[in-house]
């Protein structure tokens, strides 16, 4: 977050993908839908619009298998189908 917070997206995005690279080894299926979210933030804090959609997408895919909600991709997804000039999904 202090790569955010200082503009350097590059930077951020790695330090995200480390992240996700060390919680699939953890293996906890909650800890890794919230590292590929911020993955997939960072994606559309740099513009990367359909790369973060797709991801968005399929965490909410796997919430709804699980029958599980997160304020935070439905939120995501909005802003997302938004930008890609889309009416964001119910």
């Amino acid at each position: 977050m202090c790569h955010v917070d200082a503009g350097d997206l590059a930077a951020a995005l790695d330090s995200f993908r480390d992240a996700l690279t060390a919680l699939l080894v953890l293996g906890d299926p909650g800890r890794v839908r919230v590292g590929r979210w911020m993955v997939a933030w960072v994606l559309r804090l740099q513009g990367r619009h359909a790369e973060a959609l797709a991801i968005q997408r399929e965490l909410k895919e796997e919430l709804d298998a699980a029958g599980e909600t997160d304020p935070y991709v439905d939120e995501e997804l909005a802003t997302l189908e938004t930008l890609e000039g889309r009416s964001p999904s119910g």
